[in-house]
């Protein structure tokens, strides 16, 4: 059975990270939460984006999963074949959390 979100849950998923902790996009800009890592996947160059995305490896699932701690945004971008349906799942993640943090603010 899935946890359910709350306000305070969605507010942590939506926040900034401490620096230390950024995504850092090979070649581009630091990261410090999902709006800035979906903001970013529509930039980034195809070079930047498959040095983090390949058949060996997948730096944003790790990153959203081990920082972020949203284990079931991870597993959406886990399970996306490909860059615009990862940007699509974390817009209507951030869309739900946001929706979530104004329902209970």
């Amino acid at each position: 059975m899935a946890r359910r979100l709350t306000s305070e849950t969605a507010e942590r998923f939506l926040s900034d990270v401490e620096h230390e902790k950024s995504f850092f996009i090979n070649e581009g800009p630091a990261l410090r939460n999902i709006i800035q890592l979906h903001d970013a996947l529509s930039s980034i160059s195809d070079k930047q984006f498959y040095f983090h995305r390949n058949n060996n490896k997948n730096d944003f699932y790790n990153w959203i999963k081990n920082v972020i701690g949203d284990s079931r945004l991870a597993n959406d971008v886990a399970r996306a074949k490909t860059r615009q349906t990862i940007i699509k799942r974390i817009k209507k993640r951030i869309e739900l959390l946001g929706a979530l943090k104004a329902k209970n603010a």
